[in-house]
């Protein structure tokens, strides 16, 4: 029979154990009713206590304080831990790496990277400095072309420090003109052999008209002592008329008979060269248009019968005869390089000289040309303006004392208009392997305007050009006035130590469209 049994507490009657029921049977608690074990465990709530896989609580468990040695798993934790009841340390693999950087705030160090470039390249204008690099940056501002290894199509300019596909050639209009120079060296032209060359241009094709008995003097060398002993090459010539040779004053003239019928508005190199000594028949004058298959020789019947000498310290001069002052047809003529060299050059090297119509630095060996260091004087003509020569022989500098010249300058003949063209750096060694790159080029717009990436490309390598991979240039704001700024950070490349840049030019065309690079900054 069921009966109910109300007592106010069960004591155990010996030890500390009470027994409910039996082992196969089962206690039942009304599901309204709490069990309550001492203060810290309550059965009976909602769903009660489950056992083995079941939960302990249908809405979760809550533990005011636990205690283990051991591992406890849990699928998420949740409420505010205060920092001061953190104690210990946590092992870094057990953190990833993207709960840290969600909160942390992202820094770009690319603004500041462009800016120590274009720095670095100001500084390097400001100082006319070589091409340079630190650990982790390389700038050339092309004051010299030692930081290129190859130019294809392309060249720097040595007056405005820049490279380009497109370059203008500069001459020099002379009218009434005397400039004097320091002569090179003692005995200059008293050896016997040496050669003469000069680019120069008849304006309305007159051959050269003479104004004077002796005609116009472009290059003179004078004694020291005695103003009557020199040698000139000059231009129209007495009676003969539109002639190119030498002249050496008390003896018959270093000439030629017919006169060159010179084009109009073409440049000529005009060569005069002595194989032995200046005596009958070893003078030989020859000349060769920019277009020209071949040279134009006209031997030289009128040699003269001494040699007379230049000391170091004698005068010499430019653009007038040295004892008549005549200028000869100058309103005229132009005049580009012109040098003179104290050895006969023979054919192959004066074809190395003329190198197609395209004057270059005759101060350097090149191909067939191999005389650079006989060269005493020379008068490059790449100023564009001013009243001072440089001579980039051995001899001083030219400076005007006279005169009301003027300057111009030509890409349609003896300069070089390219379409296209590249030039590339020499190797510069990283201090660790790089994959990663980038670039700041300035450049200016001299015609037309260039579009980065099309007109201007420059392409990246860290393994030393075995792959190059092209930059996307973005522009910047303007470097200085009238020079512009482009910029590419991160640049992933193929993996090396050895660095190169290669910068291409594109759609170029003299007086439409030509860009001029100023200065390039590596980043690595």
């Amino acid at each position: 029979m069921s009966s109910n049994l109300k007592v106010n507490n069960i004591l155990p009657s010996t030890g500390t154990n009470i027994g409910l029921g039996t082992a196969s049977g089962t206690l039942n608690v009304d599901g309204g009713c709490k069990v309550q074990v001492g203060t810290a465990l309550t059965l009976g709530h909602t769903q009660g206590v489950q056992f083995h896989t079941q939960n302990l609580h249908s809405e979760g468990f809550e533990v005011n304080q636990v205690n283990a040695s051991g591992i406890i798993t849990a699928s998420s934790f949740s409420g505010a831990v205060p920092a001061a009841n953190l104690t210990g340390t946590i092992a870094d693999a057990r953190i990833s790496a993207s709960s840290v950087q969600q909160h942390a705030t992202s820094f770009d160090d690319n603004n500041i990277i462009n800016d120590i470039s274009a720095l670095a390249l100001k500084v390097s204008a400001l100082e006319n400095s070589a091409a340079s690099n630190t650990n982790s940056t390389y700038v050339d501002s092309f004051q010299d072309s030692n930081g290129v290894a190859s130019f294809t199509n392309t060249s720097r300019n040595t007056n405005g420090e820049y490279v380009s596909s497109v370059a203008p050639k500069s001459f020099y209009k002379p009218s009434n003109d005397l400039w004097t120079f320091a002569q090179s060296a003692t005995n200059l032209a008293t050896n016997g052999q040496c050669t003469f060359a000069a680019w120069m241009k008849s304006a309305n094709g007159s051959n050269w008209a003479y104004n004077g008995s002796q005609g116009g003097g472009i290059m003179n060398f004078q004694t020291k002592d005695d103003t009557s002993k020199y040698l000139v090459y000059n231009i129209g010539y007495g009676s003969n008329n539109g002639k190119f040779g030498a002249h050496t004053p008390g003896v018959s003239d270093c000439n030629t008979q017919n006169a060159w019928s010179a084009p109009a508005n073409k440049w000529v190199l005009g060569v005069v060269r002595t194989g032995y000594n200046w005596s009958n028949g070893h003078v030989e004058i020859m000349h060769r248009a920019y277009d020209a298959g071949s040279w134009t020789t006209d031997a030289d019947s009128n040699g003269g019968t001494s040699n007379y000498g230049t000391l170091a310290n004698g005068a010499g001069k430019l653009f007038k005869h040295n004892s008549n002052g005549y200028t000869g047809d100058y309103d005229n003529t132009y005049i580009a390089h012109m040098a003179f060299w104290n050895v006969s050059m023979n054919t192959t090297q004066l074809d190395a000289l003329w190198n197609n119509g395209k004057p270059f630095d005759w101060g350097s060996n090149s191909g067939n040309y191999t005389s650079s260091s006989n060269l005493q004087e020379y008068f490059k003509m790449d100023e564009g303006s001013g009243t001072s020569l440089t001579n980039s022989g051995n001899g001083g500098n030219a400076t005007r004392s006279s005169g009301s010249g003027s300057w111009d300058s030509d890409t349609t003949q003896i300069g070089t208009a390219n379409a296209t063209g590249n030039f590339i750096s020499n190797t510069i060694t990283a201090s660790s392997s790089t994959n990663k790159m980038g670039v700041v080029i300035t450049y200016t717009d001299t015609s037309g305007t260039a579009t980065l990436n099309t007109d201007l490309k420059v392409s990246l390598s860290a393994n030393n050009g075995s792959n190059y991979t092209q930059v996307t240039l973005v522009a910047q704001s303007n470097f200085s006035t009238g020079v512009k700024m482009a910029k590419a950070n991160d640049v992933t490349v193929t993996a090396g130590t050895q660095l190169k840049y290669k910068v291409e030019f594109a759609n170029q065309a003299a007086g439409s469209k030509e860009t001029r690079v100023t200065g390039i900054s590596l980043q690595y």
